[in-house]
């Protein structure tokens, strides 16, 4: 009846510790459209929505956040803001945005 009992138990475990091992790898339902994954982590797609100048200060928005020089988005910094575009920079890569125009025609 001992033995039983330690070979239940016995198989428990092993059964418990084998099941991580077994598991499918399944896409995180709550990652953004258009992310591409990477060694596990997410990494967006960033958009440049808009830029906004006032006086001698510019800011960018990108996915959503408000961004001045110096800022970070992940693991990029914004380094430089123009009429159109805004450059990200990371210790080993640069990303340039450019906004979109929306030409709406009228008739």
């Amino acid at each position: 009846m001992v033995k039983w009992r330690h070979n239940l138990v016995l198989g428990l475990a092993v059964m418990a510790f084998s099941f991580p091992l077994m598991a499918e790898v399944l896409r995180d339902p709550t990652t953004p459209l258009g992310a591409v994954v990477n060694s596990g982590r997410a990494q967006s797609k960033m958009t440049l929505q808009a830029i906004f100048e006032k006086e001698d200060k510019s800011q960018v928005m990108i996915n959503g956040k408000l961004l001045a020089l110096g800022d970070r988005i992940g693991h990029y910094s914004v380094v430089k803001i123009t009429d159109n575009s805004a450059v990200l920079r990371s210790s080993d890569s640069e990303r340039i945005l450019t906004l979109r125009r929306h030409v709406i025609e009228t008739r």
